[in-house]
């Protein structure tokens, strides 16, 4: 009847026999409509009550404190939209629930589990390491070549692999790098001269990122790509690509990668995948058909693909507690192995590299006073004879190091651990149960600036890195890096190419404030990394000294 009214008043232009067939014809289909509509509303009622008490239900059943979520997205809604970054939305579910050892939380239809006691964190990156070993990433190499890497591979596979991998970065390694590195480190400087001369105001976030793309691009795929001459180089341009894909990509990927795995999508792109693979077996190919020898990242792989082990350091003193300087006889890596390695070992020292960078100059800008007792440092090094080594660059700068990990405190370049429970796991002291499958985040950007671990965390102060400071605070709050065997494997690198960086931008030049700097600093949405959202702009003068990294030592 409902409907004849409407079409009566609808139908006052149509003629008597037009309007009596249409309303027949109305009449003859409305217990179909009406059908239909009670099967699509009974439809969508079942959907809501299965997402309000079934998977919504999951944490209240469990007894665990959580956050109340939105219907279908969880506590996703935030993220999906643009407001927030990942890091800033999980350092203010964190936030929420920081009084509860665990805290509950759902992206999607999938429940996350929030670590925030130290003592549960410990239990699960240390105590109980193997229960909870993968990080429950998107993994598929059949459908995302660039996936089999150290950082996605899960269990037995991610074990076999860093086993392998783990004696390209010994000390004596990174001591062969270190001259590649330097070099770099003094095309930073040359640059950095000519843009001053044009203009004192100087964007960071691009020329570091320059910087990190010659240098990483130099020890990982072998190849001179110029970024810091040319302004700019496809391996930037395909960098910058893989941190900014869309915020939806990076959710599944993280929280729900059976979505990608269903739909067999992969993280990363054709374009992407297709330069990385290309320009891996082009500088392979090259090197094998020349017999080229470099004592790069690229060669420990080459000597992993064709042999399986490294070739022991005949002229360094191996002094690494891992006792692999040659490698272990586990077989030999695969092609597409050495590939996914190349480019994680890219990813990683071109973004997190370069934001600790830029970070650091920002902050030091900010704390003229910091900035000029770390320059004493530098200054009184650069005197010794042989000017600043290896060993003293890795050992004896203790206030240098005390500011990047100050730095890596407030700007961690990840802003939370990941990891997945693969065997149930009773939390000590509670009633909670950890149950295998479940997703665990440890928000360490939230715990980096928690009053009650880091007091006046706001505050720029590297004297939190004493030993002293150290030692009298609560184990691991503090996790930059990660911790436990599967902690990042390139630390002793990254913090090489930061310091390298350092050094020579300190030695050269005092950096400011001045009205294009955000004030506080911006942290980009769409990407999962901390990385700046805009342009890190800061007055660069030159010092009264010009310091060559490795010129000086020729």
């Amino acid at each position: 009847m409902y409907i004849r009214l409407m079409l009566l008043c609808g139908l006052y232009n149509c003629t008597y026999d037009m309007s009596l067939e249409i309303i027949n014809i109305m009449d003859s289909i409305a217990p179909i409509l009406h059908t239909k509509l009670f099967l699509v509303t009974a439809l969508i009622t079942v959907i809501y009550m299965y997402f309000k008490f079934v998977i919504y239900g999951y944490w209240k059943r469990r007894g665990i404190p959580h956050a109340p979520p939105i219907i279908p997205v969880g506590n996703a809604f935030p993220l999906i939209s643009g407001k927030v970054s990942i890091g800033n939305l999980m350092r203010q579910k964190y936030n929420e629930g920081k009084k509860y050892p665990v805290y509950g939380i759902y992206m999607f239809h999938k429940p996350i589990l929030l670590i925030n006691d130290p003592n549960v964190i410990q239990l699960i990156l240390i105590k109980e390491f193997n229960k909870f070993c993968n990080r429950g990433l998107y993994f598929n190499d059949k459908v995302d070549t660039l996936s089999l890497n150290l950082f996605f591979l899960p269990g037995e596979r991610w074990r076999q692999l860093r086993t392998k991998l783990t004696p390209t970065f010994t000390s004596g390694k990174l001591k062969q790098m270190y001259p590649l590195l330097l070099e770099i480190g003094d095309n930073l400087i040359r640059v950095c001269d000519q843009i001053i001369k044009k203009d004192n105001i100087v964007e960071f976030k691009d020329l570091i990122g320059r910087y990190t793309t010659d240098s990483i691009s130099s020890i990982a795929f072998g190849v001179d790509c110029q970024s810091l001459d040319n302004g700019s180089s496809e391996f930037q341009k395909h960098g910058i690509m893989v941190f900014d894909l869309p915020p939806s990509k990076i959710a599944s990927a993280v929280f729900a990668p059976i979505i990608l795995d269903i739909f067999r999508i992969p993280v990363f792109n054709n374009t992407i995948t297709q330069f990385f693979v290309k320009t891996f077996n082009d500088v392979l190919e090259e090197r094998r058909r020349n017999k080229i020898t470099r004592k790069d990242f690229l060669n420990s792989l080459m000597q992993l693909l064709d042999k399986g082990s490294l070739d022991e350091d005949k002229d360094l003193k191996q002094k690494d507690n891992n006792n692999s300087a040659n490698g272990s006889a586990l077989g030999k890596i695969s092609l597409s192995e050495a590939i996914g390695q190349a480019f994680i070992f890219y990813l990683a020292g071109f973004e997190t590299t370069s934001s600790t960078i830029t970070y650091c100059l920002y902050e030091l800008a900010l704390n003229p006073e910091i900035q000029e007792k770390v320059q004493a440092e530098i200054d009184e090094f650069s005197k010794r004879d042989g000017g600043i080594t290896y060993e003293i660059m890795s050992n004896d700068m203790k206030y240098l190091h005390m500011v990047f990990l100050e730095t890596l405190r407030k700007h961690p370049s990840i802003p939370f651990l990941n990891r997945e429970c693969i065997e149930d796991c009773d939390i000590p002291n509670t009633n909670f149960r950890i149950e295998k499958g479940t997703k665990l985040l440890i928000c360490m950007n939230a715990m980096h600036r928690d009053p009650d671990i880091f007091p006046d965390p706001e505050k720029f102060d590297p004297f939190r890195f004493t030993k002293e400071n150290i030692a009298s605070r609560q184990p691991y709050t503090y996790l930059p890096f990660g911790d436990g065997p599967r902690a990042c494997i390139g630390i002793r690198f990254g913090m090489l190419q930061t310091k390298i960086a350092l050094i020579g931008l300190l030695s050269n030049y005092n950096f400011s404030v001045c009205e294009k700097t955000s004030i506080p600093v911006m942290y980009a949405r769409r990407s999962f990394t901390q990385t700046p959202e805009y342009g890190i702009y800061l007055k660069t003068e030159k010092r009264n000294k010009s310091t060559f990294l490795y010129k000086n030592r020729q």
